[in-house]
């Protein structure tokens, strides 16, 4: 891929423009890890959440162990499990309550997603709904890898979007969850896109279009790398 070079004012070169820039693109750089490090820590919370679980077969596996041994051997060690495996059945209802929490979250999140990153999802949280904890543990995950993989990189794909009320077949470069930007398959409708509480808003800006079609053309190889100005928007 090759070196993009992102402005937010008009197209310049001095020396207050290319701070400008830097400053920028460093927004963008932070909102984009620390969106990282939030998906990363809830990830966490959820394998502990699967080691509990683990820990708790465990132990009703060498309950029953214990119990099928006789009364009389077997009736100490049941009641030291029991002792623990309601400790246990404790921290599984906080990991549960975590898990739903977590899972509430990523369904309020899923109107914002990309449409190419809500298609990936959907199976995975139709598969949660109606799961055990451990699967739905598993669905959950698979969920946060693949917005975690989505935000971490550039993505190009093709895509329907709503332009003067009509859809419209156009290619979008996705900066992970950050912004985008479009352009149509003649290179003449052109603009970028930002997410929003109900989806994606696609602002028309037609003469960033060779400079669009320039990038995406950088990325995916099929010219020399090269500085592309876009403007860019920093949270």
């Amino acid at each position: 891929m090759g070196l993009v070079l992102l402005n937010g004012s008009a197209f310049g070169s001095d020396l207050q423009s290319d701070r400008n820039v830097l400053k920028e693109w460093i927004g963008v750089q932070k909102t984009l890890r620390s969106t990282r490090a939030a998906w990363k820590e809830e990830k966490t919370a959820l394998e502990r959440h699967r080691s509990l679980l683990k820990e708790e077969l465990a132990l009703l596996e060498r309950q029953l162990e214990a119990a099928e041994q006789g009364v009389e051997k077997g009736e100490g060690e049941t009641e030291r499990l029991a002792e623990r495996l309601a400790g246990v059945e404790e921290s599984r209802k906080g990991m549960l309550q975590d898990l739903e929490r977590l899972e509430a979250r990523l369904k309020s999140l899923f109107p914002k997603l990309p449409k190419v990153l809500q298609a990936k999802l959907e199976p995975l949280i139709a598969k949660s709904e109606n799961a055990d904890p451990g699967h739905r543990f598993q669905y959950l995950v698979g969920a946060l890898n693949e917005v975690d993989k989505f935000q971490s990189q550039l993505s190009l794909v093709p895509e329907m979007i709503l332009l003067d009320g009509r859809e419209t077949q156009v290619n979008v470069l996705y900066l992970g969850l950050a912004q985008a930007y479009y352009v149509d398959r003649q290179g003449i409708r052109a603009g970028r896109g930002l997410p929003g509480d109900d989806g994606w808003k696609w602002e028309a800006t037609d003469g960033l279009a060779p400079a669009i079609a320039n990038m995406m053309r950088i990325y995916g190889n099929e010219v020399p790398a090269d500085f592309v100005i876009l403007p860019v928007e920093a949270k």
